[in-house]
């Protein structure tokens, strides 16, 4: 019933409340979270986006004195709230990804590096932090023998460093640098 409620807000693509209300429960149901976080956060990442943009066209149409605004701008910072929740998600993943990483646990940090960048695609860091840990599983299954896994991982890496390409080509120099 969520999911349902959820879609009938978010389909109501010209009003921003609505479609916060929808972004907030694709976020805030905790068993849609888990059983399927990668297609939910972004469903509820879309909507706010969405409703942000509506609510900032709306504001430069708006004369400075129009009883309209004060509103707006109530919504607008509901949607950033639950915005920097995403945010705060995705940098504790990264954070759990980081020490899974540091002990030599590169499949945990595979798993957690992932739901950081289902959260914010755009961080490019996180790209980086996947690249190492699909690089550390390729090494540890080339040690192991399987050249298969270790050739497909290290292919994974390859377009994780794309991601770093694509977003922050320096922070990908700085890396390389530094190896």
């Amino acid at each position: 019933y969520i999911v349902k409620a959820a879609q009938d807000y978010v389909r109501a693509h010209s009003d921003p409340e609505s479609l916060i209300i929808g972004g907030e429960l694709y976020f805030n149901e905790r068993a849609l979270a888990i059983a399927e976080p990668e297609v939910y956060n972004q469903k509820a990442r879309a909507a706010l986006d969405k409703a942000l943009a509506l609510i900032e066209d709306a504001l430069v149409a708006l004369a400075p004195d129009d009883s309209k605004r004060a509103g707006l701008l109530s919504l607008g910072k509901r949607a950033r709230q639950i915005l920097s929740s995403l945010h705060t998600l995705a940098t504790n993943w990264f954070k759990r990804a980081q020490q899974s990483l540091l002990e030599g646990a590169s499949d945990n940090a595979l798993e957690f590096i992932k739901r950081s960048i289902e959260l914010e695609p755009e961080n490019p860091e996180w790209w980086l932090l996947q690249a190492n840990a699909q690089l550390a599983l390729a090494k540890a299954a080339r040690d192991a023998g399987n050249v298969r896994t270790a050739d497909k991982l290290a292919g994974e890496a390859a377009q994780s460093f794309q991601g770093v390409i694509a977003r922050e080509p320096a922070l990908l120099r700085q890396y390389l640098e530094a190896q």
